[in-house]
C-alpha cells in the first residue's frame, strides 16, 4: 500500500507538472500565434499599400463604366480586409452527397470599410455572424451578388462602416458534393475485391474553386493560416494538409469520428485540402527522417510501389538544390478515382488522379512510367515553387507553372540519370512551345487577367512549356550555378510570401557579374507572345549575318493581314501590338569549325532593337551550327545549301537534339511557308530509315503524320504514294525492332517501340497491322499477359480491323476493368473501331458517369474524334448537345472548353469553318474555353491553306521521288 500510495502521490505530482508544463507551452503557441498575426497585419498593411500604388484598374479588377458599389463594380476582392486565421469545420454524408459546414475567419481590416467582401460559390448559407471582441455586430445583412461570386456583409444603417481593426466571421453553410469533380466531391469507384461500389470524398480547389467548399477569401494574395475538423465514417481514413493533432469519437453521432489537424503554416485558400476514403499507403522517409506516405484505394495501393520508391529521393533532391528544408512536417502523396486534373499541388496533400500515379511492372508503359516520375517531380516541386513562395495574382501563373514544369526534369534525373530526360524536354515542353506559340491566337506568358474563367484559361502550354522554355534558356546564359543560387535566394526572401515576376530578376540579377540585364531581356520573352526564327547568311569565309523575325506558324495564311485574320475570328480580342514590337534579346551561341577538325564556340546577344547583327567568328570556317542543343527559344532558317551540306557532309557533326531540332525547323519553315515547298524536309526526313533513336522519330512524327491527314482529305489518289514513302520510310527500324517490352531495358527503347509501330500500322504496313489483330485476339482468348506495354497500340491498332463481337469482348474488359491506365487504353481502343454503329454505341454509354468517369469524358470525345469513321459522328453529337453538355460541365471547364479544339483538328474546308462559326455564333459565351476557339478557328484556316498552297508541291515531289 506504502509503494502504492507513493507512486500515485507520484503521478499527481507528474500530472501537476505536465498540466502547468502544457500551460506554459500553450502560451508559448499563444504567444507564437499572435506574434505571427501581428507580423501578418503589418505585412498586410505595407503591401496593400505596394499593391494600391503599383497596380491600375485592370489588375485590381475593376470594371469599367461601372457605377455603383465596389461589390457590383470590382471582380477583386477589397485588399485592404486581410484573412488571418480559418477555422474550418465540414461534416459530410457519403450516402446522401451533401455537406454542412461552418468556418470562422479572424480578420485584420487596415482601413475603415463599407462592407466585407468574400468569396463563395454553389452554397448555401445558413447564417453570418460578424464579432468584434467576442461581441456580436449588430444590424448587419449579407447577401450573394453571383455574378462577382461574392457573400456581401454590410450594415443596415447606411453610411454607417466597419472601422479598422479586427474582426471575426462566423459562417455556416451548406453544400453538394455530387455536381461537379471540383470544390468538395464525392468520387465513385468499383472494389472487385468486395464487389461493391465505393466512395471517397475529395477536394479541387485550384483556381477558384476553395469558394465552392467553404466561403472565403479565394485569391492566391492572401495567405492564411487553417484548423481544420473533418468528419468521417469511422472505418475511414481521413488526411489533410497537415498531421491529426486528435480524434473524438462517435461525434457528432455515433459511427463517426471528427477529426481535428494541426494548425497549418501560411498559405492560400486554394492548396488547402482533404480527402476520406478506404485508402491504404506505402510509407517512407527521406534521410533526415521526413515521413512521405503514398496512399490509394486500398485495390491499387499495392501499384504505387514506384512511386513510393521514388518520392522521397525527390524531396531530398529539392531540399538540397533550393538550399530550404521541406517546411511542413509531413509529406503524403493520394491517389483519387476521379480528378479534374493530372495532380495538384495540395501542400502536405498531393492528390492525383490514379493514372499518374500507379505503375505496374509487365503492364504499365514505358510512356506510364515516365509520366509518374515527371508528374511526381512536378507536384513535389511546386512545394517550393507555387507553395512556399507563392504568385500575388494569376498573372504570374507560370512563376507557379514553368518552374515545376522546368524543375521536374532535375528532378527526374536525379533519380533516373540514365534516362537521357534532358533530351525528353526537346520532345515535350520545347515542342508544344513551338507548335502553340507560332499561332496568332497565342498570349504572352504575363498577361492581365480578372474573371475566373480567364483565369482557368492561363493553365495551358504558355504559361506550363514556354515557361520552362525560357527558363532552361535563362539558366544557359546565366550559368547553372548562378541560376541555382539566384533561385535559392529568391525562395529565402519570399517564403511565406507572394511574389511577381520582376522580383524573381531582381534576385537573379544579383548573381550576374556580366553586363547582362535579367529584367529587360526575359521581359521580351515574358510580355510578348511567340518567338522568333533566326536566319543566317554566310558572308565570306570569317563572317555570318543573323536576322531575326517573329515566326508564324502560317505566314501568308492570315497572319500578314491581321484585320483580314481577324474578320473570321469576331470573339478573338488579341492585342496585335507588342511593347518590343516583335523583337527579342536573342541569346545566341554559335559551334564553327573545319574538317581537319578545329573548332569554336561564340556567344552572343542579338537586341531587340535590331532585326540582323553582323559576326566575325575571326577565323575561316567550313561549317557553323547555330542554338547547339536547341536551347535558345527560336527556329533557324538555313538556306538550301546549307541544309544539303549538313545532309551529306557534317551529319556527323550534329548531335541527336541538333538533327531533331533542324528535322522540326524544316517541316515548320515549309509549312509557314519561309521556303518554297517540303522537299528539303521531306529529303532530309530519310535520315529516319533504320534509325531507333525516340527524339528523332517523336520530332518528324506530328509533321508527317499531318501531311498524310490532309492529302488524304486533299488528294485520295495521291495519298497511296505517301503511304509508300512513309512505309519505306518506318520498314527498317519496324524490322529491327521486337514486340516485346521489359523492365530491364533502357526508357528510350522502350518509348521507341510504340513509336515506331504506331506510325507503322497508321500508314498501312500491313505485317503491323496484322501483328496487331493477332496480339489482340490472343490477349482476348487468354488470361496471360501477352501484351506487356504493347497495349495501346494493340487496343487502337487491333480494334481499328476489329468486328462487333471483338468490340463487345473489348467492352467487357472495360467494365471489368479496375487499373485506371488500362481503363484509358481499352477506351482509345473501343473509339479506334472502323463500324459507325459501334461508335455512336460508345458515345451513348460514355453518357453514363457510372460508365465513363466525368474526368475521362473528354478523352473519349476526343479519341473518337481521331478516327476518321467517328469524327462526323461526335462532332454532330456535340453541336446538338452543346447546351447538355455546357450545363452538365460548366462553361467554367476548360476541358469543356478545349475539347473543340480536338474535334475540329483535322478541319479543312470552308464548310466545315461555317459549321464552326455557326456554332459560336449559337453559343456565344466561350467562357474558359474562349481561347481554344480561337485556337481552333486558327488551325481550320491554316488546314485550309494548307490544302490550297502545298498539297499540288507534295503531289509533284512524291511523283518525282
Amino acid at each position: 500500500m506504502t509503494l502504492l500510495r507513493r507512486i500515485g502521490n507520484g503521478i499527481l505530482v507528474l500530472l501537476f507538472f505536465c498540466v502547468i508544463g502544457g500551460m506554459i507551452a500553450w502560451g508559448i503557441i499563444s504567444h507564437n500565434d499572435n506574434e505571427r498575426e501581428k507580423e501578418a497585419r503589418r505585412a498586410g498593411e505595407k503591401l496593400v499599400q505596394q499593391d494600391m500604388e503599383s497596380q491600375d484598374d485592370s489588375n485590381l479588377g475593376v470594371v469599367k463604366g461601372c457605377h455603383g458599389p465596389s461589390w457590383k463594380c470590382s471582380l477583386r476582392l477589397d485588399p485592404t480586409v486581410i484573412p488571418l486565421h480559418y477555422e474550418i469545420y465540414i461534416n459530410p454524408n457519403i450516402q446522401t452527397g451533401l455537406f454542412a459546414g461552418n468556418v470562422k475567419i479572424k480578420l485584420y481590416l487596415t482601413k475603415d470599410v463599407e462592407h466585407i467582401r468574400l468569396h463563395i460559390k454553389d452554397l448555401d448559407i445558413l447564417s453570418t455572424i460578424v464579432k468584434v471582441n467576442n461581441e456580436e455586430v449588430n444590424n448587419i445583412t449579407a447577401f450573394l451578388y453571383e455574378d462577382n461570386e461574392f457573400w456581401v456583409i454590410d450594415h443596415t444603417t447606411s453610411n454607417k462602416m466597419f472601422q479598422k481593426g479586427d474582426y471575426t466571421l462566423d459562417i455556416k453553410f451548406q453544400g453538394d458534393m455530387t455536381k461537379k469533380i471540383v470544390g468538395v466531391y464525392r468520387a465513385a469507384y468499383f472494389d472487385k475485391n468486395e464487389n461493391e461500389t465505393r466512395y471517397v470524398v475529395s477536394t479541387k480547389f485550384q483556381p477558384t474553386d476553395a469558394r465552392r467548399a467553404f466561403p472565403c477569401f479565394d485569391e492566391p494574395g492572401f495567405k492564411s493560416t487553417f484548423s481544420l475538423r473533418i468528419v468521417r465514417p469511422r472505418n475511414l481514413t481521413c488526411i489533410s494538409n497537415m498531421p491529426i493533432h486528435s480524434e473524438e469519437l462517435n461525434t457528432p453521432e455515433p459511427g463517426y469520428t471528427t477529426v481535428f489537424f494541426e494548425k497549418s503554416v501560411p498559405m492560400v485558400t486554394y492548396l488547402v485540402a482533404f480527402a476520406i476514403g478506404d485508402f491504404e499507403s506505402r510509407n517512407s522517409t527521406t534521410e533526415r527522417g521526413l515521413p512521405v506516405r503514398v496512399y490509394a484505394t486500398r485495390p491499387l495501393a499495392p501499384n504505387v510501389e514506384y512511386a513510393a520508391s521514388i518520392a522521397p529521393k525527390m524531396v531530398e533532391f529539392y531540399e538540397d538544390y533550393f538550399k530550404v528544408k521541406y517546411p511542413l512536417p509531413k509529406l503524403d502523396i493520394i491517389g483519387i478515382p476521379e480528378f479534374i486534373s493530372g495532380a495538384m499541388e495540395h501542400w502536405g496533400m498531393i492528390s492525383f488522379r490514379e493514372s499518374n500515379l500507379v505503375y505496374t511492372p509487365g503492364v504499365s508503359s514505358a510512356y506510364n512510367k515516365k509520366r509518374v516520375a515527371a508528374v511526381i517531380s512536378h507536384e513535389i516541386a511546386h512545394m517550393w515553387f507555387g507553395n512556399l513562395m507563392t504568385l500575388k495574382w494569376w498573372n504570374d501563373l507560370w512563376l507557379n507553372e514553368g518552374f515545376a514544369s522546368y524543375m521536374e526534369y532535375k528532378g527526374i534525373n536525379h533519380v533516373h540519370p540514365e534516362w537521357k530526360i534532358n533530351w525528353q524536354f526537346l520532345a515535350d515542353d520545347f515542342a508544344d512551345t513551338l507548335r502553340l506559340d507560332a499561332r496568332m491566337s497565342s498570349h504572352p506568358i504575363v498577361q492581365a487577367v480578372s474573371h475566373p474563367n480567364q483565369i482557368t484559361e492561363l493553365f495551358d502550354a504558355i504559361s506550363y512549356s514556354k515557361g520552362a522554355t525560357i527558363i532552361r534558356m535563362l539558366e544557359d546564359f546565366m550559368g547553372v550555378e548562378a541560376f541555382r543560387n539566384g533561385v535559392s535566394s529568391f525562395l529565402t526572401e519570399f517564403s511565406f510570401k507572394n511574389a511577381v515576376t520582376q522580383d524573381l530578376w531582381d534576385s537573379l540579377q544579383k548573381e550576374v557579374t556580366e553586363n547582362v540585364n535579367i529584367s529587360l531581356i526575359m521581359s521580351t520573352w515574358t510580355t510578348q507572345m511567340g518567338y522568333p526564327v533566326v536566319t543566317p547568311t554566310q558572308l565570306n569565309s570569317t563572317k555570318i549575318r543573323f536576322s531575326q523575325q517573329r515566326f508564324y506558324e502560317n505566314r501568308g495564311g492570315g497572319q500578314n493581314s491581321p484585320k483580314e485574320f481577324l474578320k473570321y475570328i469576331p470573339m478573338m480580342k488579341t492585342a496585335l501590338s507588342s511593347p518590343f514590337n516583335y523583337m527579342w534579346e536573342i541569346p545566341l551561341k554559335i559551334e564553327y569549325g573545319t574538317f581537319d577538325g578545329n573548332k569554336g564556340t561564340k556567344v552572343f546577344w542579338m537586341n531587340h532593337t535590331t532585326n540582323e547583327v553582323d559576326v566575325d567568328l575571326g577565323t575561316n570556317y567550313d561549317w557553323f551550327k547555330l542554338n547547339p542543343g536547341y536551347v535558345g527559344l527560336y527556329r533557324i532558317n538555313y538556306d538550301e545549301t546549307m541544309v544539303r551540306k549538313i545532309q551529306q557532309e557534317l551529319i556527323d557533326h550534329w548531335t541527336v537534339p541538333d538533327k531533331c531540332g533542324l528535322m522540326r525547323d524544316l517541316f515548320s519553315l515549309a509549312n509557314g511557308n519561309y521556303t518554297q515547298d517540303f522537299s528539303l524536309a521531306l529529303e532530309f526526313a530519310q535520315i529516319l530509315k533504320g534509325e531507333t533513336e525516340f527524339l528523332l522519330w517523336d520530332c518528324a512524327d506530328g509533321h508527317l503524320r499531318k501531311i498524310g491527314k490532309l492529302l488524304r482529305k486533299t488528294s485520295p489518289d495521291v495519298y497511296p504514294t505517301y503511304q509508300r514513302y512513309m512505309q519505306g520510310l518506318v520498314e527498317k527500324a519496324y524490322d529491327s525492332l521486337e514486340w516485346k517490352d521489359t523492365e530491364e531495358e533502357d526508357l528510350m527503347k522502350r518509348l521507341i517501340k510504340p513509336k515506331i509501330i504506331s506510325l507503322a500500322c497508321e500508314f498501312e504496313l500491313q505485317k503491323c497491322r496484322q501483328h496487331a489483330s493477332e496480339l489482340l485476339n490472343a490477349s482476348l482468348e487468354s488470361s496471360e499477359n501477352v501484351l506487356g506495354g504493347f497495349r495501346d497500340v494493340v487496343y487502337k491498332w487491333g480494334m481499328y480491323q476489329a468486328d462487333n463481337a471483338t468490340w463487345q469482348q473489348v467492352w467487357k474488359r472495360y467494365m471489368n476493368e479496375n487499373d485506371p491506365q488500362e481503363r484509358v487504353r481499352l477506351l482509345r481502343g473501343l473509339a479506334s473501331i472502323q463500324n459507325a454503329d459501334l461508335i455512336q454505341q460508345l458515345l451513348d454509354l460514355a453518357q453514363d458517369d457510372k460508365v465513363v468517369r466525368k474526368q475521362d469524358y473528354f478523352g473519349v470525345l476526343k479519341y473518337i474524334g481521331q478516327n476518321p469513321v467517328g469524327n462526323p459522328i461526335v462532332w454532330n453529337f456535340y453541336k446538338n448537345e452543346f447546351k447538355k453538355l455546357s450545363d452538365k460541365f460548366g462553361i467554367d471547364s476548360k476541358y469543356f472548353g478545349r475539347v473543340v479544339q480536338d474535334l475540329t483538328s483535322e478541319f479543312s474546308n470552308e464548310d466545315e469553318l461555317k459549321e464552326v462559326f455557326d456554332l459560336f455564333e449559337k453559343y456565344p459565351n466561350g467562357g474558359a474555353g474562349t481561347n481554344a476557339r480561337k485556337y481552333a478557328v486558327e488551325n481550320i484556316i491554316n488546314n485550309i491553306h494548307w490544302r490550297s498552297t502545298h498539297s499540288s508541291k507534295v503531289e509533284e515531289w512524291l511523283k518525282n521521288f
